[in-house]
């Protein structure tokens, strides 16, 4: 059987709603930390109705999971990673995304919505199969 890359798109309000965000995790990436930064964001947006457009926000958060908030300001002052989320953006809304989550299979399919876990699994079996 062939690996399968499934990329699930499920940033908060969607991938381009929130740019600042977006480079945030982009950052957090480069040390070790994407899947912290994502669920701290997470936590701070569901959890505490933080405001993540607010780059002292942003920052905080970046701090709480022992990343150095100084750095992550001036990155977030720049222009660093705008075209790459902004080049993501327009892949994924080319792909016909315009909701989360969002499960993109190989770079071919795509499972827009949340899906019972039932219809998850038959629709990834479905497509395995072609």
């Amino acid at each position: 059987m062939q690996p399968v890359r499934i990329d699930i798109i499920s940033d908060i309000a969607c991938p381009w709603c929130a740019i600042g965000y977006a480079r945030l995790v982009k950052w957090a990436a480069e040390q070790g930390k994407q899947t912290e930064m994502k669920k701290a964001l997470f936590e701070a947006y569901f959890h505490y109705d933080a405001v993540i457009s607010d780059s002292a926000v942003l920052v905080h958060w970046v701090e709480s999971i022992g990343l150095d908030g100084e750095a992550a300001q001036k990155m977030l002052a720049s222009d660093q990673y705008v075209q790459t989320v902004r080049e993501e953006e327009a892949r994924w809304q080319q792909m016909g995304i315009s909701s989360v989550p969002a499960f993109v299979i190989n770079d071919q399919y795509l499972i827009s919505g949340a899906q019972e876990p039932e219809m998850l699994v038959k629709s990834l079996r479905s497509i395995v199969s072609n």
